[in-house]
């Protein structure tokens, strides 16, 4: 394996702003269930198909299954971002573009964190409208609108970190 640079990155506004909206989503994650739990029927929705319906039931306890997710992958999300030198990248790290591909890899697993909990938290949400017969349906566009975000969010940052890799060089 190869020996790449291990430098501090330092965090920029915009890091602190997703930082904060990924801990204030995990807390809400965390509080939905816990105020809406004594209203839930016994049985509540556990999963949903493609087009954003309900195709399976379980018991109410099942509502703390995304915030328990949502929370083990926000910690270790957490922790990952902490080894951007063990990432994989698109393109050679050199010590000339360590700085630029670790800043872009650690901004990447925040917006991923910021993604997945602000998901979570939309299906819990929704899952707790179903059950209270506020709704009945996640909506029929939720997994599309998903992938298209996460999948220009790792398009973007790959491109991001392929554009310039004609003009780095290793530094003897």
């Amino acid at each position: 394996m190869e020996k790449r640079p291990r430098i501090p990155i330092k965090l920029t506004t915009t890091d602190y702003l997703f930082e904060i909206i990924g801990v204030v989503g995990i807390a809400c994650l965390i509080f939905l269930p816990i105020y809406f739990y004594a209203d839930l029927p016994n049985i509540i929705p556990k999963h949903f198909n493609t087009l954003g319906q309900v195709d399976s039931y379980g018991k109410r306890g099942v509502i703390w299954l995304l915030p328990t997710i949502g929370l083990v992958l926000y910690v270790g999300m957490t922790i990952l971002n902490k080894y951007p030198f063990a990432f994989n990248y698109p393109t050679k790290v050199t010590y000339d573009n360590a700085e630029r591909l670790y800043t872009l890899g650690t901004r990447t697993v925040r917006l991923l964190k910021v993604v997945v909990t602000l998901s979570f938290l939309f299906l819990n949400f929704k899952t707790i409208e179903i059950a209270l017969n506020r709704a009945d349906g996640i909506g029929k566009f939720y997994l599309l609108i998903f992938l298209i975000v996460l999948g220009t969010l790792i398009g973007t940052m790959i491109y991001k970190m392929t554009k310039n890799r004609t003009r780095t060089h290793n530094k003897s």
